[in-house]
């Protein structure tokens, strides 16, 4: 009896064993995130014209859900986005955009030990290299439709 017990004991492990392996397999192949993937987004900020170099732009999705992506323009004013969870692109749907460029006049430097110096009593002041509204999701007027196979995203800014 024992030994019926032993050979049912070793087949029910090697079944169990062969199912976790069959399991593991499976999971590497699929992958067990099965959520969106992010679809390739590239483009170029335009203002008046001209491209924009060294802006930050960030999509964000309009429903809240999912996560933003980022990106910093070239020379040519050409960016690539990259999601936070570090994906090339951004998730698929509506997205509001916003495209962030200053310079801050009398910030306070650092030092070679990176400490930061007081800021002057006139305070730091900011330049917009491009105008504040594009900068806030509520003034930008800035949205793009993320979906497979889409062109590159114009964002032509505009200025006064």
């Amino acid at each position: 009896m024992t030994r019926m017990v032993r050979l049912f004991h070793s087949m029910t492990t090697r079944l169990l064993h062969g199912y976790f392996g069959l399991w593991l397999i499976g999971m590497m192949l699929v992958g067990c995130g099965g959520g969106v993937k992010a679809v390739p987004v590239t483009g170029v900020v335009t203002l008046n014209g001209q491209p924009v170099v060294g802006a930050g732009v960030n999509f964000s999705p309009a429903d809240g859900q999912g996560v933003p992506s980022l990106a910093s323009t070239d020379e040519q004013g050409r960016f690539v986005l990259m999601t936070s969870t570090d994906e090339v692109g951004a998730m698929p749907g509506r997205h509001r955009v916003t495209v962030y460029h200053a310079q801050f006049v009398n910030a306070p430097t650092a030092d070679a030990q990176g400490n930061l110096g007081e800021a002057p009593p006139q305070g730091i002041q900011t330049i917009w290299l491009v105008p504040e509204r594009y900068s806030k999701f509520d003034t930008s007027g800035l949205a793009v439709e993320v979906a497979p196979g889409m062109p590159e995203v114009q964002l032509q800014l505009t200025s006064p």
